[in-house]
C-alpha cells in the first residue's frame, strides 16, 4: 500500500470523474506531486525544491476546473511556485505513486504512463 495515494487524492479524483461524467467531458484532475499526499514514503517533503501549492489540507473543494478562468488560475498558480524535484529519481517516485491511484481512477492509462515516463527520461538523459 505504501504506492498508493492517501485517501485525499482518490476523493480529489473522484469528485472530478463525478463532475466529467455530469458535464459529457473527459475527467482531468490536477495534482501536485510535490504534495505530501503524493510523495512516497522514501522522499521527505523537505527533499524537494519549495512548498505544494495546495498545503497539506489541498483546499479544492472538488478538484474539477469547471470553467476556463478556474483552469487558467490553477495553471497561473502552479507555474509560480518554485518548487521542483532534484532528481529524476525523485519525480518518477512521485509520479509512479501517482499513477498507480490515477490509473484506477480512469484518469490514466498504463501505456500513456509508459510513455510519459519514456519522454521526461529521454529529455533528463540529453540535458545531463
Amino acid at each position: 500500500y505504501h504506492m498508493q495515494c492517501e485517501k485525499l487524492v482518490w476523493k480529489i479524483l473522484d469528485a472530478e470523474n463525478k463532475a466529467a461524467t455530469g458535464a459529457g467531458r473527459k475527467a482531468f484532475a490536477y495534482v501536485d506531486l510535490t504534495a505530501k499526499e503524493v510523495l512516497p514514503i522514501w522522499l521527505p517533503q523537505d527533499a524537494i525544491g519549495g512548498k505544494s501549492m495546495f498545503g497539506s489540507d489541498w483546499n479544492q473543494s472538488d478538484g474539477s476546473a469547471s470553467t476556463l478562468a478556474e483552469l487558467g488560475r490553477a495553471l497561473q498558480a502552479a507555474t509560480s511556485q518554485h518548487k521542483i524535484f532534484r532528481s529524476f529519481s525523485q519525480w518518477v517516485g512521485a509520479f509512479l505513486k501517482y499513477a498507480a491511484t490515477a490509473i484506477p481512477m480512469q484518469q490514466m492509462t498504463i501505456s500513456r504512463t509508459l510513455a510519459y515516463i519514456s519522454v521526461v527520461a529521454k529529455i533528463h538523459e540529453e540535458r545531463s
